[in-house]
Formats: structure tokens, C-alpha cells, sequence
């Protein structure tokens, strides 16, 4: 199962709201939640199953606006941890891609040479969704562009 969602809100800290919080909170922690649940009894009865939840690489460098979205993230790789130990008896493994920079429609607009800069800083790894889902070996990580 692979939870992939939500949006990336760029807003100065004193302009947020908490509802702006609890939104991030709502589409980035809730939405995994919801289909693990959905998903885990039938993974346990198997015993096995690959859980993979993509965050973001902001969570270890810290980005200017994005304090609702690093918060929300930061909550996925707290839960991506605590069911890694949980579900890890079950044959079940559960780890977060943090791919880093991906060329979306909202980056449109960043100038080239930012993204040239981040691309040498952080070079994306090839096959780490295909390294988690075929080996055992991968249980309470975090894999980001930097590995």
C-alpha cells in the first residue's frame, strides 16, 4: 500500500491560522491512517505486507513557509515509526520515501537555478520504492534523496 497526498501551502508563519494547521494535520497524518486501517487485517491474516508513506525531505532541512506542512510530515514519520515496531512481528514492513524534490505543477514557477541547486545538492536515488517493496531487510526507515 503506498499513501501518497496533500498539498504544500508556502505562507508566512503569523499568517497561519489553526484551522490552516489542522488541515495539513487532516490530509497528511489522517490519510494514511484511514487505508492502514482498511488494509491491515488482511495483511495480518497473511502475514506480510509493504506499507509505504511518502513525506518530505523538508522535515530535515527546514523550509521558510511551510511550518503547517513540515508539522503534518513530521506527524506521518512519527507514524510511519511507531507502526514500523508494531507491525514488524506480523511480517508486515512499514517505512517513508522522502523523495525530495519532484517537478509538480506548484514548482512551476521556481526559478530554474533554485531548482538546478537542489538537484545537485540532493541527487534523486533511483529504485528505493523497488529496494522497500522486494526486500524484508527495510522495516522503521526514512529514505530520502541524500541516502
Amino acid at each position: 500500500m503506498l499513501n501518497a497526498t496533500g498539498k504544500q501551502p508556502q505562507i508566512p508563519f503569523e499568517e497561519y491560522t489553526w484551522q490552516d494547521f489542522q488541515t495539513m494535520i487532516d490530509s497528511l497524518v489522517k490519510s494514511p491512517y484511514l487505508p492502514t486501517r482498511i488494509c491491515l487485517p488482511l495483511m495480518k491474516e497473511k502475514q506480510w505486507g509493504r506499507i509505504i508513506n511518502i513525506t518530505s525531505d523538508v522535515c530535515y532541512r527546514g523550509v521558510n513557509y511551510s511550518s503547517a506542512y513540515m508539522t503534518a510530515k513530521s506527524g506521518q514519520i512519527g507514524f510511519t515509526r511507531s507502526m514500523a515496531t508494531e507491525l514488524a512481528p506480523f511480517g508486515i514492513t512499514v517505512n517513508a520515501v522522502a523523495p525530495g524534490w519532484i517537478p509538480v505543477e506548484r514548482h512551476e514557477s521556481v526559478p530554474q537555478e533554485k531548482k538546478d541547486a537542489y538537484q545537485v545538492e540532493f541527487p534523486c536515488s533511483i529504485g528505493v520504492l523497488h529496494r522497500i517493496l522486494l526486500k524484508q531487510c527495510f522495516t522503521l526507515q526514512v529514505l530520502s534523496p541524500d541516502l
